[in-house]
């Protein structure tokens, strides 16, 4: 919720979670080898944007 007490509602549509986890990790990793990261604790959006679920096969996200 927004300091004013707003609050956005949104969808992630995709295949099942599992599948989903696994396909995150290895794109994540794919990117890490590539050089994309940077050293310390990121989440995946900070690091990689935040697009990133959407780079996902079969993923989307829908506004709600």
């Amino acid at each position: 919720m927004g300091a004013d007490g707003t609050m956005a509602r949104a969808l992630l549509d995709t295949v099942n979670g599992y599948t989903f986890t696994a396909m995150a990790a290895a794109e994540a990793g794919r990117r890490v080898l590539e050089g994309e990261a940077v050293p310390g604790f990121q989440t995946p959006a900070r690091l990689f944007g935040d697009g990133f679920a959407e780079t996902i096969a079969d993923t989307t996200i829908v506004d709600v």
